[in-house]
């Protein structure tokens, strides 16, 4: 599936009943950015819960998310961008921290080596979230890759030096790295 296809696909589920977001996943992100004290960036967005819990506690975010009826409907009033990842970090930008809950399991692994080196261009601490199961929705597995927190782990100490798991979860598992080289 490519990044056209995926950004169709979130225009349609975002264009019907919102999906569910579990709130205690919000502290999380909030813990994070009191630590980071800085700039966030929140990639991949989707309705912005965790931008506007941010903003709600004076922490200064950017939200992308790549759905464009997703940033009509849910972002206006949070400052944000519609656009992918890796287009985002070819614009230079820099964060303190960038959250990212609920999105690498969405992108294709021929494009998660990309995606990872994008988000670690744009800060040298991020916190992922991310989920370990099959979601099919409308016909589509939006669960793109299905890895265990070994695999990801292996897969993010490429990018950053450090990467520990903050809270694992039946179906899904919390991931702070850094690296100290900026």
């Amino acid at each position: 599936m490519n990044i056209e296809t995926l950004r169709d696909v979130y225009d349609d589920i975002y264009s019907s009943v919102g999906r569910y977001n579990r709130p205690d996943y919000l502290k999380f992100s909030l813990d994070f950015a009191k630590k980071i004290d800085g700039t966030i960036l929140d990639a991949g967005s989707g309705k912005g819960h965790h931008a506007r819990q941010l903003i709600r506690h004076g922490i200064d975010v950017f939200a992308i998310e790549l759905s464009p009826i997703c940033c009509e409907r849910f972002l206006s009033d949070v400052p944000h961008e519609c656009t992918d990842i890796i287009s985002h970090a070819e614009s230079e930008r820099a964060y303190d921290g960038v959250i990212c809950f609920g999105v690498m399991e969405h992108i294709p692994y021929e494009d998660i080596d990309e995606t990872l080196a994008a988000i670690s261009n744009l800060s040298k601490n991020a916190l992922f979230a991310i989920a370990n199961h099959s979601d099919i929705i409308r016909g589509h597995q939006l669960h793109l890759i299905q890895e265990d927190m070994n695999w990801w782990s292996d897969k993010l100490i490429k990018y950053y030096s450090k990467c520990i798991l903050v809270q694992e979860f039946r179906r899904l598992f919390v991931l702070e790295c850094s690296r100290d080289d900026l």
